[in-house]
């Protein structure tokens, strides 16, 4: 696979479009097959260099695990930002666009693959195109990426995309062990083996595996024998309540002859016997108080009810005589004021302002008073009865009770007290039937013997119900559990087969892995050991490589037979021996890739940069893209380079532009175009 342009549009640093070729060039020593791109730091080296995984894997280029939030967070902020109107802004929309060269079944395709964001607000949307030879994809544009990683697998992105943290953990004498057993792993698809084994193990798990199905079998006839402990325990339990309810029977038909024995004898009125002598007692109580009213009534109020008549005729008169006491006394008030009036009529004021002559006013006043004293002779009349008011209304309200109230009350009391009479004679027969304590006495013990044995036996039968019921419900849950497990020993019966291949699958995937690691491990420890020594400057240093296939631990042997640890090594040894890590792991792989790396070359010394370009570039890959701080690319790394150099970019940050430019060098580092270049910027 080669890359054979990049292009970027609004993204970090770059505004506008830039287009990058990354195709490697014929020369005429050989394939020129590395690409330059330079500048100082913060120029948007990292920019370019991510947007190439970006363009090819989206989320997963950021990480693994990578949230949606997390993703369009990261995006959000790769889109170019410009100072405009006092505050920065974001571009609307920004894209990465990558024009790729495969080989599939023979046959060259070139594949373009642009991915473009568009932003509204917080809201970002992402959109995915692909074109081959010029042509749309016969492709559901959902299915792009799935598509486009059969083509690319994401696991090789380690072996063509190496960043400054992937050496750093590399060459670390700490992470180093960690760092190389995960590329490793995904380079050789390990991961996908263990995956898939560890789903065959969840799978065997969670059906139970090989064994489950002698565990179903021997599991239906304990279950089945519990039931049929609680059957028999169910049914020894119904026998008792059968026999407990025949014995309650023979009980109550015991009772019932002693009770016939107890009538007989007269035993109800024996048991009513303190009743009866409570109530006599209270009846006698209450005919004395009825007697003693009856009494009151007849003392005080009786001789008047004997004569109503008369009763009646002396109301009358008391109530005439009341009002005649009140007419003689508004009498005497009026001769009173009258005397006043013919004392004021004679004196001379009384006539003043009137026009009546003296001998008129004298008849005047003499028909006036002889008009005046005409009235009723209320003085002829004589009291009879001379009482007092109250005493007088008093005496009337004797009366009217005697005629009205008295004779009911009376009527009342003589029927309460008959009633009461007539209940206390019954009473008395009674008392005089119930039979003596002696000829009861054993009636009610055994009655008493034989309520308590009934007693006893109710509280039994509820306990035994209680068992009954709980050994129904323990039988039911075991028949349920029986149930369950007939079923999923049909289940199993029927996937036993399945379970067989997926635990010999399961065992085969285990060789497969073990076989696979061997075996590219024994191929990786040469290739190792080969390319370390051709791009370190000290020669044969390195005899032999072990790489442990249980922990992926690799060692290194000198031509003494002595193990070399990295601490060993110098800074720029390591790093070169990290090269040679991935050199070795790319030939493992069987995959013809490119390879792009980030700042690679800023811990080596002259003569160790020298073999890097001369030695390692030319063999590691047909296409090898480099970013590079301007420090790294000097006169004499350039020079060092000359012979594999198809191209090289400049980029550098435009303060007043608030943006990157890209300029295309000579092999010298000189403004101008090399052979075949294609850069353009807008």
């Amino acid at each position: 696979m080669l890359l054979r342009d990049l292009t970027v549009e609004n993204f970090g640093l770059f505004r506008g479009v830039h287009r990058f070729n990354l195709s490697p060039e014929q020369g005429k020593q050989g394939c020129r097959n590395l690409v330059v791109i330079g500048g100082h730091n913060g120029s948007g080296k990292t920019t370019l260099f991510s947007a190439i995984p970006l363009a090819l894997f989206g989320a997963v280029s950021v990480g693994d695990r990578t949230s949606q939030e997390d993703y369009q967070a990261y995006i959000l902020g790769r889109m170019h930002r410009a100072l405009g109107n006092g505050s920065y802004t974001s571009s609307a929309s920004s894209r990465v666009a990558v024009t790729l060269e495969y080989v599939h079944s023979g046959v060259p395709h070139q594949l373009w693959v642009e991915r473009s964001w568009h932003r509204s607000g917080r809201a970002l949307r992402e959109r995915l195109e692909l074109a081959q030879d010029g042509k749309s994809l016969p492709v559901d544009p959902s299915s792009f990426q799935s598509w486009l990683n059969d083509i690319v697998p994401p696991n090789l992105a380690a072996l063509a995309f190496f960043d400054a943290d992937q050496l750093n953990s590399h060459a670390s004498t700490e992470d180093h062990a960690q760092a190389f057993a995960s590329t490793l792993r995904r380079v050789l698809n390990l991961d996908l083996v263990e995956r898939l084994i560890s789903d065959l193990d969840q799978h065997l798990s969670r059906n139970g595996g090989p064994d489950r199905l002698a565990r179903l079998c021997s599991a239906v006839p304990v279950v089945q024998g519990e039931i049929d402990t609680l059957t028999a325990d169910l049914a020894e339990a119904n026998a008792k309540i059968q026999v407990m309810r025949e014995t309650e029977l023979s009980i109550r038909a015991a009772i019932a002859r002693e009770e016939r024995r107890l009538a007989a004898e007269g035993g109800d009125y024996a048991a009513r016997r303190p009743v009866l002598q409570d109530r006599l007692v209270v009846i006698d109580a209450e005919v004395q108080r009825l007697s003693n009213d009856l009494g009151e009534e007849v003392g005080q109020s009786l001789p008047f009810c004997l004569a109503p008549r008369l009763c009646a005729t002396l109301a009358a008169r008391l109530r005439q005589e009341a009002d005649l006491q009140k007419r003689q006394l508004a009498g005497q008030l009026w001769t009173e004021r009258l005397e006043r009036l013919q004392h004021d009529v004679t004196q001379d004021q009384f006539w003043e302002g009137t026009q009546i002559s003296a001998p008129d006013r004298y008849t005047v006043v003499k028909q006036l008073l002889r008009v005046l004293a005409n009235g009723d002779d209320l003085a002829e009349q004589e009291l009879l009865h001379p009482l007092a008011p109250q005493e007088r209304e008093k005496v009337l309200d004797w009366l009217r009770e005697a005629a009205e109230v008295v004779p009911e009350r009376i009527q009342k009391l003589g029927e309460g007290l008959g009633a009461l009479r007539d209940e206390q004679r019954q009473v008395a027969i009674e008392l005089e039937r119930a039979p003596d304590d002696d000829v009861l006495a054993p009636i009610h013990a055994a009655l008493l013997r034989l309520e308590t044995e009934l007693h006893d036996l109710n509280v039994k039968q509820a306990i035994e119900r209680e068992q009954i019921g709980s050994l129904q419900f323990r039988i039911e849950e075991k028949a349920r559990q029986r149930d369950r497990i007939t079923t999923e020993l049909q289940a199993v019966q029927a996937a036993s087969q399945r379970l067989t291949l997926a635990d010999r699958s399961r065992l085969a995937l285990r060789a497969y892995q073990d076989a696979l690691t061997r075996t590219q491990l024994e191929r990786l420890e040469t290739v190792l050991a080969a390319s370390f020594n051709g791009v370190c400057q000290k020669e044969h240093l390195v005899s032999s490589v072990s790489i442990s296939p249980n922990d992926l631990t690799i060692e290194l042997r000198s031509r003494g037979g002595e193990p070399i640890r990295l601490s060993d090594l110098s800074a720029g040894e390591r790093q070169l021996y990290v090269f040679a890590l991935l050199q070795a792991l790319r030939a493992v792989s069987g995959r013809l890739l490119p390879l792009v790396i980030d700042t690679p070359v800023a811990r080596l010394d002259p003569a160790h940069r020298h073999r890097f370009f001369q030695t390692y570039v030319p063999e590691v890959s047909q296409q090898v893209i480099v970013f590079a701080t301007t420090a790294e690319i000097d006169a004499d790394v350039l020079r060092d380079a000359r012979p594999v150099l198809a191209r090289h970019y400049d980029l550098s940050y435009d303060s007043t532009r608030e943006a990157t430019t890209v300029d295309e060098l000579d092999s010298l580092g000189v403004v101008g175009t090399m052979s075949g270049g294609d850069c353009h910027a807008i």
